[in-house]
Order: structure tokens, then sequence, then C-alpha cells
């Protein structure tokens, strides 16, 4: 038995979950994502955004509201990570992303201080459908590899 593994972009964003309930797939993992944020001085640099709709658009939107400055304008916008990716690594972009994000495409991270949020991840499944075997053994493995950090975080809050 094979595992395959997607991104699933387009679904999450839009919150429908259409692959899944269409059965493309029987397990999507998502994040509840918080949002790396910036110094104010970075507004005016050249920004590489994606569209209004999606998720990190949305997060960016919220960060720069909490802050109380204004939203940086593009001069750029796409979706596509490898075009994000080549444009970033000239060093005259700047975007806003999840820093495991940018560690994996090795990409630069700014110095900006910023309160360490947790990142709650979904497990999500259609209801009333059998998962495989393979399905339930990656769930399992899954709680097992962040159970020290559950513990860590509940551990925080008392």
């Amino acid at each position: 038995m094979l595992l395959y593994f997607d991104e699933v972009t387009s679904s999450l964003s839009r919150r429908d979950l259409r692959e899944l309930r269409e059965r493309r797939y029987d397990l999507i993992l998502s994040r509840q994502y918080t949002h790396l944020l910036f110094a104010p001085e970075l507004i005016n640099e050249p920004w590489i955004m994606q569209e209004p709709q999606s998720w990190n658009y949305q997060r960016l939107a919220e960060a720069c509201h909490a802050r109380g400055i204004a939203m940086p304008r593009a001069s750029m916008v796409t979706l596509s990570m490898p075009v994000i990716t080549h444009f970033l690594a000239d060093g005259r972009f700047i975007t806003s992303m999840p820093r495991s994000v940018a560690y994996f495409c090795s990409l630069k991270v700014l110095p900006v201080d910023l309160p360490v949020r947790p990142w709650p991840i979904n497990t999500v499944t259609l209801k009333h459908r059998t998962l495989s075997p393979i399905i339930e053994r990656f769930i399992e493995c899954a709680r097992e590899v962040t159970r020290p950090m559950r513990e860590v975080r509940s551990a925080r809050k008392r």
C-alpha cells in the first residue's frame, strides 16, 4: 500500500474541503496559522504577495490591522511558491510567510522580534468513512510525534 502526499491549497483557502468530500483525499492535515509579522519600516519595500482571497494575504492583513499599520503594497502577486522563492532569492523583494516555509526553502529570515505563538494542526477526515489502516497509523504516529509539543504548551497555560 502506498501513501501519497499532496498540497491542498485551493481547498483549504476556501475552507470547503472539496477534495476531501470528493474522496480524492482520505485525510487532510491543516494548520491554523498565525502569521509572522514585520516591523513598520518594511511596509514600503517591494513585497511579493498572494491574492487577497488567499490564506497568506488574509493573515498578513490581520497582522497589519492588529499592529495599526497599513497593508504593504504588492510589487508582485502570485500564488506560486517557486516564483516567490525565485524572486526572493536575489534579495530585492520581501514577503511574509511561516518561518518553517522560509527555512525549508533556504530563505533568509529577517530578525523581527515577534511573540511565539503555537500553530494548532487540524486532522480532517470525512464523517462515517472508514479510514484505511495506513491512514489510521499515520494519524497515530502524528499524535505520538506531537505529544511532547502539546504537553509543553499545556504546561505553559497552567
